[in-house]
């Protein structure tokens, strides 16, 4: 054999050496670690959106130290989302509240790192604990050399110049640009006509005019509303004199009111008495009604006026006979 195949010969057998250790790494690579691991290890599963960079055998971290590796990645039955069976470390058991966050480890290499870090702010506590096949959400978040925002905001940076390109903004904005320099051609002709700038002149001036007068006309409702003022203020007077007259009034009212109302009671305790004394001459009480009611004493009322008459007679005769022939006295000697 000569030298040359036999170098081809020795090359050709080193890197397939080289290549079976590799698969034999990649395939076996735990299994000696395997070996001086303290206690079991618990599987787990992990859901994300996507798994850039992770393959079988990646490590596991927790606050940087390594706790477990990949078993094996596959796709969910949803057709959207990552599963990650992995293997983590019994003992010391790990915290239940977690999530898992994928890393890239540099620009330039396309490997990532599976860390599981606590849910929520930094200032978490650990609670719980893992549990054997426990599902627990994970995140790709890529390199974070470059923030998580800038990314987002090239993605809507994305999307507006999307919906940009697809409104067909820029070619109405140069059909707006267009149309505005026509405006503006056309102003400058419109503006430029001496006929124009004549009757914006007199249009000024005529402006100017009628400020003017607005003016004085503004003067003279100022003066009426300071006359107006005045009566307003005398129209106040005015009312609170009628006002303070029409409470006199009132009080003088209510006074005479009270009065005919004491008159009216006066005048009803009167027509009471009047009922009252009717009430017994009618019924034959005292002695009007024995008056009005009794025929005897009206009888004798009535002899007694005739006998009274019949005296009266007689006293005339007796005093016309006295002036006739007058007063004799006889006196007896005794």
């Amino acid at each position: 054999m000569s030298p040359n195949r036999r170098n081809i010969v020795v090359g050709l057998t080193v890197i397939g050496g080289l290549l079976a250790l590799g698969w034999m790494m990649m395939k076996f690579g735990s299994a000696p670690v395997k070996a001086f691991q303290k206690g079991e290890q618990l599987p787990i599963r992990l859901l994300s959106d996507r798994a850039d960079g992770l393959a079988e055998g990646s490590q596991i971290f927790y606050r940087g130290v390594t706790v477990g590796r990949v078993t094996h990645l596959r796709r969910d039955d949803n057709q959207r989302d990552v599963i990650i069976d992995a293997a983590v470390d019994d003992t010391p058991p790990l915290p239940g509240n977690l999530i898992g966050v994928i890393r890239t480890r540099s620009l330039i290499s396309g490997n990532a790192d599976l860390s599981l870090e606590l849910e929520g702010a930094t200032t978490t506590l650990p609670t719980g604990q893992l549990v054997k096949d426990q599902t627990i959400k994970a995140k790709f978040v890529g390199s974070e050399l470059i923030p998580q925002q800038f990314g987002e905001l090239a993605v809507e940076l994305e999307k507006t110049t999307r919906d940009v390109r697809e409104a067909r903004l820029i070619a109405h904005l140069d059909e707006t640009i267009r149309n505005a320099g026509e405006v503006m051609q056309s102003l400058h002709e419109y503006v430029s006509d001496p006929t124009l700038r004549e009757n914006i002149s007199v249009a000024i001036a005529n402006f100017r005019k009628v400020t003017e007068t607005a003016n004085r006309a503004t003067e003279n409702i100022e003066r009426f509303s300071g006359n107006l003022q005045k009566v307003s203020d005398d129209a106040s007077a005015t009312l609170n004199d009628a006002r303070a007259t029409i409470r006199r009034s009132q009080d003088d009212l209510d006074s005479v009111t009270k009065q005919m109302n004491d008159r009216l009671m006066q005048i009803s305790k009167l027509l009471d008495t009047f009922q009252s004394i009717s009430t017994k001459i009618d019924n034959g009480d005292g002695t009007a009604g024995k008056l009005l009611n009794d025929p005897k004493l009206y009888q004798s009322l009535v002899e007694t006026s005739r006998e009274l008459n019949a005296t009266i007679g007689d006293l005339r005769r007796l005093v016309a006979q006295w002036e006739q022939e007058g007063v004799s006295f006889r006196l007896n000697n005794k």
